[in-house]
């Protein structure tokens, strides 16, 4: 470890980590459309499954950014998953075209989901966090 070469095992773990935090929206994306597509649901149906589906991607995404080191501080690895969560949840619901009306709830119930992970993530005890974020746990 201390010639700076990263053991194969860990950038097993990694790649996992990264092709789940690329493939997550994309499941989002086809789950919602499914949803759409089904037959109209209900706001408060559509609304539960935005807030849970993007925490699951807040929990990806972040595990994701802790294994890749972005940066060492895992302050930073819970606003970049908030911005980045806000993003994708925005340009989803835009790209289903549903109607102005629901943009804004669909939306925060999004948010609600990523922040609520995002949370999580700062209030968890040590142990858990170590093994969420591979090890790096905050001071």
């Amino acid at each position: 470890m201390g010639n700076g070469v990263m053991p194969v095992k860990m950038r097993a773990k990694r790649m996992m980590w990264l092709a789940a935090a690329l493939a997550e929206p994309l499941v989002l994306f086809s789950w919602h459309r499914w949803l759409a597509v089904a037959g109209p649901a209900p706001l408060v149906c559509l609304q539960a499954s935005y807030g849970l589906g993007f925490a699951l991607f807040a929990l990806i995404f972040l595990g994701a950014l802790a294994r890749w080191r972005v940066t060492s501080h895992p302050a930073f690895w819970r606003m970049a998953t908030v911005l980045a969560g806000a993003a994708a949840a925005a340009a989803e619901i835009g790209l289903h075209g549903y109607p102005r009306a629901y943009f804004m709830p669909l939306w925060a119930a999004a948010l609600v989901g990523v922040s609520a992970v995002t949370l999580l993530a700062r209030y968890l005890p040590a142990g858990l966090r170590a093994l969420w974020f591979g090890g790096e746990v905050e001071q």
